[in-house]
């Protein structure tokens, strides 16, 4: 079939384009096919990333140095002086005695607390113990008493029909 003949759908196909022409790429600046010089392009690249990291620079520095800052430094060092002062004048005023006995009533209220921690560990160990005895029990009586439902409907259906066995179920029952 040509190029020019109508195909299934009563359209003529495009005609093939001719093969491009080859340009060697080693000689690729003088080709002329570009609209900038790369050597310009490097350099204008090379000088907006200095303005830019200048910029940055100064951005930066201008704001460390704002005048509130000095301020907030000198305040965080007084802050911190008066709590250094307030904490000389608390453990200045501080009872040694009384201090002593504090700490020898804490050591004191620990070790009950250990101690009733070991009670407590016994009672939970006996509260599980009950509960399984407790659940093992309940489910025998439920095993029961699911067995005893069932012979009684058993017994019951059979005297309810007059069955020849009703006697037997419910002397078993």
């Amino acid at each position: 079939m040509s190029s020019e003949t109508p195909n299934e759908g009563g359209h003529k196909k495009p005609p093939i384009p001719p093969p491009a022409k080859k340009i060697p790429a080693y000689n690729i600046d003088q080709r002329g096919d570009r609209l900038y010089q790369v050597i310009s392009l490097h350099k204008w690249f090379a000088i907006s990333s200095l303005l830019l990291f200048l910029f940055t620079v100064a951005m930066v520095l201008v704001d460390y140095a704002r005048e509130w800052k000095t301020y907030q430094r000198a305040f965080n060092r007084l802050q911190i002086q008066k709590t250094q002062q307030d904490i000389q004048q608390v453990r200045s005023s501080i009872d040694d005695a009384k201090y002593k006995q504090l700490q020898q009533q804490l050591q004191q209220a620990r070790a009950d607390q250990q101690k009733n921690e070991q009670d407590i560990e016994k009672i939970q160990k006996q509260i599980s113990d009950l509960n399984a005895q407790r659940f093992r029990l309940n489910q025998n009586y439920q095993f029961e008493k699911a067995t005893y439902d069932s012979e009684k409907y058993e017994y019951e259906e059979a005297s309810a029909y007059k069955r020849s066995n009703a006697q037997k179920l419910g002397d078993q029952l």
